[in-house]
């Protein structure tokens, strides 16, 4: 009887994690896991960035550059100055990048394979404690009935 006790001890204590058992579950049945993306938005912002300087030179022009959010203007001065003045105009940056999630694909259960499983739950543990009861107190019930059954 010690035994008996000491296997359903160490079967209840020393089943599978539910981990575990999921990724036996995923792993013989993978349709029930559904693959889905998530689209991620990284922004980066630049500030603008403004520079100038001058230099002496000797050939009288103006010019302006204009690429994009770049503006950059060279004037020559009379007193054979160069000033160049740049400035790069502030950006925002959008990536997006996609992110796989794994999720689980559950349908619940009727109210009647609940209760068929609740009935054969509550069968399995009253005739596992009628056992356990009959080995441990079968000798003195059945010395206590022999008392007031009449003998055939």
């Amino acid at each position: 009887m010690k035994y008996f006790i000491t296997v359903i001890i160490s079967l209840l204590l020393l089943s599978c994690s539910p981990e575990k058992r999921l990724a036996r579950i995923i792993h013989n049945h993978p349709e029930l896991a559904k693959r889905d993306t998530i689209w991620k938005k990284d922004t980066v912002y630049t500030k603008t960035v403004e520079k100038d300087t001058s230099f002496y030179y000797n050939a009288p022009d103006t010019v302006f550059i204009n690429e994009g959010k770049m503006h950059v203007k060279y004037y020559f001065n009379k007193d054979s100055t160069v000033y160049i003045n740049g400035r790069c105009d502030a950006d925002t940056v959008i990536k997006m990048y996609p992110q796989y999630i794994s999720t689980i694909v559950t349908k619940p259960i009727g109210w009647v394979a609940r209760f068929k499983l609740w009935i054969v739950n509550n069968i399995l543990w009253i005739l596992l404690i009628g056992y356990v009861i009959y080995r441990v107190f079968g000798k003195a019930i059945k010395t206590a009935l022999s008392m007031y059954l009449p003998k055939i």
